[in-house]
């Protein structure tokens, strides 16, 4: 049989899933990246690093929440903390004390944030970090870099995916007006931000993920976040990290912790919450943050103040979750071990690579683990395996062929890993590490037999 029809005979409860949700979803998904032709795999539960589906299947998980758990599926101290909030209440419609002890732990763990502001997601507070920073200068326009991904909001959806052109938004729906107010600058050209901020003067924000995302999108290097750090400073425009991915991954405080970079805002979600739904947080300057306060003064209330609303910002479940989570992370075990579980898995992965003559890579930092297929790199013999500068649509060329494959071999293998990455959490064993590295060894040689790659 062919691999796609090995893959549909494994998982045939979720077709028929799939057949019911393409009725009532649109796509039959409720997130764009987990679309998978013909059908995606529906999970039924998850413990650790492992997830089963609704047949049976076990698999080592490489999803985790879309890297929000970096503890792994429901641990133990994390469950139990939100079960007891759940027995006390889900949601008072007041403040309570657990949002103070979290913003607290925040504000202690991450450089930046002298103030915390919660939202219900990484794209809530993407957008909400973009206001302030309007608010803040007074400028419209913001700065980003061609196919970073920062959520769904209009801003950031110009400029944004995978694939080019990107001067057109990767969605139908976004004003041209808003279109008006996004400059974009290719990933790691810090010459080329400087050029933007020299002719325009109305920029009120640079954004950029620290870390790099998953593919290679972004700063990779302390002396890029550095020239940013420099430039922004000097042109008064306010430097935003993007954390939602990197926070707590790189480090306790995150990639500025680990680059020693400072920004004015960051954006975290995801991990901020142990994974739970409904989080997200701004944390940045206090002057900045202020713009949120009301202050008991008419005019300034009504006039100079940046409006947030959110029925489920820092709701009890979830600050529960994310006080358990900070205080485990605090403790100074889970990044260590993480970093070690992604590095193992780099190393066996292009082993496996070399091993095979084939031209793909295992790049990136700490826990987050980036792959390129079938690419032409000029490193590709002296590259260290940890910063990727060039572009990744060049070099991997996005062949949704490999990736779709490479799914399907893996998932019958019992390896379950988003299209274009592993997100490694302190719960994978290195049983499950050596696992994964002989399931893609297994993959690429059929890959290889099959002409896919």
């Amino acid at each position: 049989m062919s691999i796609v029809e090995e893959y549909r005979k494994k998982v045939a409860t979720s077709e028929k899933h799939y057949q019911r949700a393409v009725r009532v979803l649109p796509g039959g998904v409720t997130h764009d990246i987990r679309s998978l032709a013909p059908f995606p795999i529906y999970v039924d539960r998850a413990s650790g690093s492992r997830k089963w589906d609704v047949d049976g299947n076990e698999y080592i998980d490489y999803w985790m929440a879309h890297g929000g758990l970096l503890l792994g599926h429901n641990p133990p101290q994390v469950t139990r903390a939100v079960q007891e909030q759940v027995t006390k209440g889900a949601h008072f419609g007041a403040c309570h004390l657990l949002e103070v002890e979290w913003a607290e732990l925040i504000a202690e763990m991450v450089p930046s944030a002298e103030m915390v502001r919660f939202t219900n997601s990484g794209t809530e507070a993407v957008m909400l970090a973009l206001k302030l920073a309007r608010a803040h200068t007074g400028k419209d326009k913001i700065i980003k870099l061609e196919g970073g991904f920062h959520g769904w909001s209009d801003y950031v959806q110009i400029g944004g995916g995978l694939t080019p052109p990107y001067d057109i938004p990767v969605s139908l729906g976004i004003p041209t007006a808003v279109q008006e107010t996004v400059l974009l600058s290719p990933p790691h050209d810090a010459d080329f931000i400087l050029d933007l901020l020299r002719r325009h003067r109305d920029v009120a924000c640079v954004l950029v993920e620290p870390g790099g995302g998953v593919v290679s999108r972004g700063p990779s290097s302390k002396a890029y976040l550095e020239r940013l750090r420099e430039m922004t400073a000097q042109y008064g425009v306010v430097l935003i990290f993007d954390e939602v991915v990197s926070g707590f991954r790189y480090a306790p405080g995150g990639c500025q912790e680990y680059w020693g970079v400072i920004p004015d805002l960051t954006v975290l979600g995801k991990i901020v919450a142990g994974g739970m739904p409904g989080a997200g947080a701004v944390a940045g300057k206090r002057e900045i943050m202020e713009l949120l306060a009301r202050k008991g003064i008419p005019e300034r209330d009504r006039y100079r103040r940046v409006e947030h609303q959110g029925t489920y910002n820092a709701a009890p479940p979830a600050a529960a979750a994310g006080v358990t989570t900070l205080k485990i992370i605090k403790e100074g075990q889970v990044i260590p071990r993480a970093h070690r579980a992604g590095e193992r898995l780099r190393q066996g992965l292009n082993q496996v690579f070399e091993r095979q003559g084939l031209k793909c890579c295992a790049y990136g930092r700490a826990s987050i683990v980036p792959l390129l297929y079938n690419h032409h790199c000029p490193l590709m013999d002296s590259c260290p395996k940890i910063d990727c500068t060039y572009d990744y649509l060049e070099l991997n060329k996005f062949d949704p062929r490999i990736l779709q494959n490479l799914r399907y071999s893996l998932i019958l293998q019992g390896i379950d890993i988003l299209p274009v990455a592993l997100l490694v959490s302190s719960a994978h064993s290195d049983e499950d590490l050596d696992r994964t590295v002989a399931a893609f060894d297994e993959t690429m040689a059929r890959l290889k037999r099959e002409g896919i790659i």
